[in-house]
């Protein structure tokens, strides 16, 4: 697939083809508290400016929660060991897919990614799901994705013929739900979507997603941030304020689930606002699968901030011409990026496009 062109990015329209990622939050508080407290105690002003399936299981291991074999990693060699923490050979044989993922927590005491491989038989057609959710401020609402929106998005599908729309509303739906019901903290997301050669990605937030053809590198998403042009336009003329690239100096993502006190269109303090500060509208990429594309590999930021998309793609092409094994790959990447800088947890997800067969032996020669 050619590099995404500014052409191709549709924004803020629903039900459409769009590209535009999201961040941390701050705040400290375990509790929800109206928005004019938070901005408050920063001195400003408002005014101021699981279906079950017989071919793939949700990914809940392999994970780490205190660090993996890999986790001391300090060179790249010391990433090829021999040992792989997750099941290998984890295969979709009616959509030709093989996948991986893999997480862990780095030097953070807390892994609030969370991730979901999935596939379901809709309307006689398997359709695939995955997803990678970067929690901030606690992983009430990651664990929330994890569970809930792959079984939105395909009772979805049982019902639209447009992937699209049914992403489009499930993302809506779900971020409604956490609303509702106060569920703490916030989560960027990114969704891949596989029906027989059509791929569909949604994301909100700073997660992203990379496609290999041919071994160059695609970056198939963009991530929302609250300085990018398009996004503090749409901040501002909510009467939001963006101070040193944050919303209100808080938030680093403009696109995410939870982040209840952003979400100011509902809530008590509605009327001083005309629109979400922060919005889980996600944006979509629709692909068609082509016999030279090898692999979309699905991350969160704590990937991308210590690799670049062909750097992601040269070591995944590398280790799969080594051991042609997709989880082995994926725990190596995760430790690399650990080792080599990343300060916050790392969560990939490698799905390997035409294949016969569970194990990737296609990349004998890189």
């Amino acid at each position: 697939m050619p590099p995404i062109e500014e052409a191709t990015l549709l924004q803020e329209k629903p039900r459409s083809i769009q590209m535009v990622a999201s961040s941390k939050h701050d705040s400290k508080a375990n509790f929800h508290r109206d928005v004019f407290s938070i901005f408050a105690e920063q001195g400003m002003a408002l005014e101021a400016e699981q279906a079950s399936t017989p071919y793939g299981d949700i990914c809940s291991s392999p994970f780490s929660a205190s660090g993996s074999v890999f986790s001391t990693a300090t060179t790249a060699s010391d990433t090829e060991r021999t040992l792989t923490l997750g099941a290998t050979n984890q295969f979709i044989a009616p959509l030709n897919v093989s996948y991986a993922s893999y997480s862990d927590k780095g030097i953070r005491k807390q892994n609030e990614d969370r991730k979901v491989c999935t596939s379901q038989v809709i309307n006689d057609e398997t359709v695939a799901y995955f997803g990678v959710y970067d929690g901030h401020n606690g992983n009430k609402v990651s664990d929330h994705l994890a569970e809930h929106l792959h079984v939105s998005i395909f009772d979805g599908m049982t019902k639209y013929t447009d992937i699209t729309t049914a992403v489009e509303d499930s993302y809506a739906s779900i971020d409604d739900y956490i609303f509702e019901n106060k569920i703490e903290s916030g989560s960027t997301a990114i969704s891949l979507v596989i029906r027989g050669k059509e791929a569909l990605v949604a994301w909100a937030g700073d997660s992203q997603a990379i496609l290999s053809t041919s071994g160059k590198a695609s970056l198939v998403s963009a991530i929302h941030s609250p300085d990018s042009e398009v996004e503090k336009q749409r901040i501002l003329s909510a009467n939001g304020v963006v101070a040193k690239g944050r919303i209100y100096g808080l938030l680093a993502v403009s696109r995410a689930f939870g982040d209840n006190d952003f979400k100011t269109s509902r809530g008590e303090y509605k009327d001083k606002f005309k629109g979400d500060l922060v919005t889980a509208i996600p944006d979509f990429l629709r692909h068609t699968i082509a016999d030279e594309d090898e692999f979309m590999v699905l991350a969160c930021d704590g990937l991308f901030e210590v690799m670049q998309p062909q750097q992601v793609v040269d070591f995944v092409r590398v280790k799969l011409a080594l051991h042609g094994d997709v989880q082995h790959a994926c725990e190596e990447l995760v430790s690399y990026a650990i080792s080599i800088g990343s300060t916050d947890n790392v969560s990939v997800i490698i799905v390997c496009f035409n294949q016969t067969i569970p194990i990737t032996t296609t990349l004998a020669k890189v």
